[in-house]
């Protein structure tokens, strides 16, 4: 389900389901703990794997309008994958933009993409990447990716 071209009907169901799941408090939004939480291992109730501070940003980034709650819309974004991809797309451009116009040439692209491949950064947005070479070219292309 997670991926890029979801269907927007089948993306609001899927996080209508993970709300419902994940709400406790039964308010119809998540808090922190709520939007972390871990609804099919309960008992694994810790934070030893994360940073803290990793997930209060991207709490933070993921609420839109500021309320301190994530809501339907807020958690589409995130079940869609498109946090990932604005986050994997800022990076790239911050690896690729030598010349600091805040945008990214084909060149430049070319030649930080060793750079890119390191940090993983392009993995989010393999799916685009290979239907914008197109599907039999990209096929033969996605292991490079």
């Amino acid at each position: 389900m997670y991926g890029h071209g979801i269907n927007e009907k089948v993306l609001e169901v899927e996080a209508k389901d993970a709300l419902k799941s994940k709400d406790l408090d039964k308010d119809g939004k998540l808090n922190l703990k709520e939007f972390f939480y871990d609804y099919l291992r309960p008992e694994e109730d810790d934070d030893h794997d994360e940073d803290p501070r990793d997930k209060n940003v991207t709490f933070t980034n993921l609420d839109g309008n500021g309320d301190g709650l994530i809501d339907l819309q807020e958690l589409m974004i995130w079940e869609g994958g498109f946090y990932f991809m604005e986050e994997a797309v800022d990076k790239i451009l911050l690896l690729a933009d030598k010349d600091g116009d805040h945008q990214a040439t084909f060149q430049e692209l070319a030649d930080a993409w060793h750079d890119i491949e390191e940090t993983g950064a392009q993995l989010p947005l393999r799916g685009i990447i290979i239907r914008a070479l197109g599907e039999h070219e990209g096929e033969g292309r996605a292991s490079e990716l």
